[in-house]
């Protein structure tokens, strides 16, 4: 679950005070982020993922990729990846931008390819996405932490903040390596879900850092835009 805006800055836009329509507007905003992943055909959010490609010679393109955790080859083509790339062996590119969106065997690599001639030859796990299209953690620290007296567990639905106005409905944030839906917020309380975009439910110790997602402020005011278009159109005749 992914809103490319927030609940408080589309209220903010369409002067709404009240909190009656709040359930409508945020899925709205859910749909709007929808449609700008599908029509620009990739989507602006981490996705903790393991994928497969095709194998290739000495150069394989990938989906939009922000961090590789492994490396995987099938060489032989059994469905197994028994070969484990070392960070040394390849080299991610455009080298200066995020997200990558290829590999190059290394100069110095230990591999001629990338289990040329293998179909899914090529196991990557990893973070996917743009995110915010300048760096592999798309996040920014709220100021906030995990205010529950014993933590949270690895399924509790409500969060305790120091400030609930440090968030919105809509954000996904992230602590430790866990990323979090915000449905509602009442007082200091987020009402949540776990374990969103591929990442695993944890426990999370009183006083833990809490960060927030960024998208790039184009595909945020596109989200915005649609949103309010899809509210405003309610009023009309058709």
């Amino acid at each position: 679950m992914n809103a490319y805006n927030d609940l408080t800055t589309l209220k903010s836009r369409l002067d709404i005070t009240v909190t009656t329509h709040d359930t409508a507007l945020l899925a709205l905003l859910v749909a709007a982020s929808r449609q700008i992943d599908e029509l620009c055909n990739r989507f602006f959010y981490v996705d903790s993922a393991t994928r497969y490609f095709d194998g290739a010679g000495s150069v394989i393109f990938l989906d939009d990729l922000l961090a590789v955790t492994t490396f995987k080859l099938d060489e032989d083509g059994d469905a197994t990846y028994e070969v484990t790339m070392a960070i040394g062996d390849y080299v991610l590119y455009p080298l200066n931008k995020m997200p990558k969106i290829y590999a190059k065997i290394s100069s110095d690599s230990n591999y001629g390819g990338f289990a040329s001639g293998v179909r899914k030859g090529v196991e990557i796990a990893g973070n996917f996405g743009y995110g915010d299209g300048r760096s592999a953690t798309p996040y920014h620290a709220s100021g906030d932490t995990v205010q529950d007296a014993g933590g949270l567990t690895a399924t509790q639905t409500t969060i305790t903040v120091t400030s609930g106005g440090n968030f919105s409905a809509g954000q996904t944030i992230r602590i430790e390596s866990e990323q979090i839906y915000i449905k509602s917020i009442s007082s200091n309380t987020l009402t949540v879900d776990r374990a969103c975009n591929g990442t695993t439910g944890a426990t999370h110790a009183k006083d833990t850092a809490i960060s927030i997602y960024d998208y790039p402020a184009p595909v945020e005011e596109a989200a915005l835009i649609q949103a309010m278009r899809w509210w405003k159109r309610r009023e009309t005749a058709f």
